[in-house]
């Protein structure tokens, strides 16, 4: 049977749950042996109501859980071909990535402190060390998340650290966003009074083959005698006198590099022989982890904070509604495949009956994809006011956004076309293509036409001309335009939906109203590509002239009306 010191640890473990993995006190820890019986329990399991546990075949097993909660369980192989299962439960709206970095943090010091060590009695040095861990551990885990800045957070960590590992000299090094530079937070020891001070490091002079280097290249604890090792000049570790401790802080399944703990002199041990040991490795590695879900899931939410900002800002700029644009019926819609993406379209009204129709495409689905949408999404609304035509337009919106997007490996894909004024019941209109995939043009007889020609896409050169074709849409006419999430989209099997495909369905239905239509494309991709259709942004816009349409008014006035000085998003 396991010892009594098995339960405190795992009721100490579970204290951290509770004011460490959300802050909330949802965290329930239990702990049970090889056979299945309950052996330790900690924070609030209350909330798991009448669920059960047994074990079964395929392991430790949990039934009657409620709804609202989720389980995350971790079998640990223990000495003597024993074992042990730890079972932590928590709210369904929490990550699952985090609660199983948790659950095997509890379990990687279950393992390492081997419980069997806790069924004799003359444990005493290594359970007050173990408790020692604790203690530091839930400190840490208790007051780290109240911290109001990273280096209060920093001083409080290094203090705490200290207490339960003195050490000369411990420093805590924090990568930046980019990575190029770190923030190094410091906590000395100077005749019995500890000083804390922090400066900025270029992350850059870290070489690969200094311990700093190795530790965090390979994400490895590296401890023993200076004398073991080549400490290059100017390396942060040049300072340690007898002994070192280098444990780098990684967070996630990728082992994200966030930075690292290091220590120097352990004044456990005064004989220059001495060094750091197993116990105190294990000790710094349980605070580095501990550091590595805070930093990392700070980082996460920051990231998705941003994400969602962009996604709103993206989301303002696409048209709320298809324009009611007299003699015409116009649809639109898109879909990211991530929180944002570079795809867009919009609609502008202008002087004279003038109507533009613009859809485009920055390369990828991301963060930087989306800036650049933004960014060529403004310009356009800008230019549509000077520009006289789309061949025009989309040359000084090369010219612009060149220099941006070629430095961030990005280009863009633009079909712009510019309609009126009316003629007879007509639509005539000019187009240009940078680079787009081509609209398809299908007449009331069935008959189809794609729309290409115009230049490369922008961002490829910095001065380039666009050509502009001239056509007319006739009464029954439809104009679909769509970007390249729709035609590569794949099936299961790995085949693309295709142009030929795509002007089978439009053809099919022509008849269809354009927000029908638009519907319908979605539908056809989810039914056929449930795998693909969300592998890339897909957005579609279709434009059919109504088979009767009254003659435009007095000229140099808009189709309702009202004059109209400025262009206007749809």
């Amino acid at each position: 049977m396991i010892g009594t010191g098995a339960r405190e640890l795992a009721d100490g473990l579970a204290l951290c749950a509770s004011h460490f993995v959300t802050g909330g006190g949802a965290e329930g820890i239990r702990v049970f042996d090889k056979d299945g019986v309950p052996l330790a329990e900690g924070g609030a399991t209350f909330l798991d109501g009448d669920a059960g546990f047994f074990l079964g075949s395929k392991g430790l097993q949990v039934h009657s859980l409620p709804e609202n909660r989720r389980a995350v369980i971790e079998e640990i192989e223990m000495p003597a071909e024993n074992r042990l299962w730890v079972l932590l439960t928590a709210d369904r709206e929490q990550d699952p990535k985090v609660l199983q970095s948790f659950v095997q943090w509890v379990g990687d010091i279950l393992r390492r402190e081997g419980m069997r060590d806790f069924e004799s009695d003359d444990t005493t040095i290594h359970l007050l060390s173990c408790f020692e861990q604790i203690r530091t551990v839930h400190d840490l885990a208790e007051h780290l998340p109240t911290c109001q800045n990273l280096s209060e957070m920093a001083e409080f960590c290094l203090r705490a650290l200290n207490r339960g590992l003195p050490a000369r000299k411990t420093l805590l090094l924090i990568h930046d966003e980019e990575g190029l530079t770190s923030k190094v937070f410091s906590l000395q020891e100077e005749e019995g009074v500890r000083h804390f001070e922090s400066w900025t490091f270029d992350s850059q002079k870290i070489r690969l083959t200094s311990p700093l280097g190795v530790a965090m290249a390979e994400n490895r604890a590296i401890y023993g005698p200076k004398e073991n090792f080549k400490i290059p000049e100017g390396c942060l570790l040049e300072e340690a006198e007898r002994n070192l401790l280098v444990v780098p802080i990684s967070f996630g399944e990728e082992n994200e590099g966030l930075g690292a703990l290091i220590l120097m002199d352990s004044f456990h041990f005064e004989g220059d022989s001495q060094s750091f040991g197993n116990p105190e490795k294990e000790m710094a590695q349980s605070v580095a982890v501990l550091l590595g879900l805070l930093l990392g899931t700070k980082k996460r939410a920051a990231a998705e904070k941003e994400l969602q900002i962009a996604k709103t800002i993206q989301e303002t700029l696409l048209p709320e509604s298809a324009p009611d644009w007299k003699g015409l019926e116009v649809a639109g819609k898109n879909r990211l495949a991530n929180a944002v993406g570079g795809d867009f379209f919009g609609f502008f009204e202008g002087d004279h009956g003038r109507r533009d129709v613009v859809i485009a495409d920055v390369s990828g689905h991301n963060m930087a994809s989306a800036m650049a949408m933004i960014m060529a999404r403004s310009q356009l609304q800008v230019l549509i006011e000077s520009k006289e035509g789309p061949g025009e337009l989309l040359s000084a919106l090369g010219r612009s956004l060149y220099s941006d997007l070629m430095r961030n490996d990005l280009f863009l894909t633009v079909f712009h076309l510019t309609m009126g004024p009316w003629k007879q019941g007509c639509v005539p209109f000019r187009f240009t293509n940078a680079g787009h995939n081509p609209p398809l043009l299908v007449r009331k007889n069935g008959e189809t036409q794609w729309l290409e020609g115009g230049g490369p896409v922008i961002g490829f050169l910095p001065d380039m001309v666009y050509e502009e074709t001239q056509e007319t849409l006739f009464p029954g006419d439809l104009l679909y335009l769509y970007t390249d999430g729709v035609t590569e989209s794949q099936d299961l099997n790995g085949e693309m939906f295709g142009e030929e495909r795509l002007r089978e369905m439009v053809v099919a239905s022509r008849d269809l109203s354009p927000q029908r239509l638009v519907e319908k494309t979605f539908e056809v991709l989810e039914e056929n590509c449930p795998k693909g259709a969300v592998l890339d942004d897909i957005t579609v816009v279709a434009l059919k002239v109504k088979e009767k349409v009254e003659r435009e008014t007095k000229e140099g006035r808009s189709d309702h009306g009202e004059r109209e000085n400025h262009p206007r998003s749809g």
